[in-house]
C-alpha cells in the first residue's frame, strides 16, 4: 500500500519535471540492488 502511494506520488511529480525524478529513480533503484 506504502509502495503503491509513493509510486502515485513519483509519477505524478514526473509529470512536473521528469528529468529530475527519473534521475533520482535510477539512484534509489541501482542504491537498492
Amino acid at each position: 500500500m506504502l509502495t503503491k502511494y509513493k509510486i502515485t506520488v513519483i509519477y505524478i511529480d514526473e509529470r512536473e519535471n521528469g528529468k529530475a525524478i527519473r534521475e533520482s529513480m535510477e539512484s534509489n533503484r541501482a542504491g537498492i540492488k
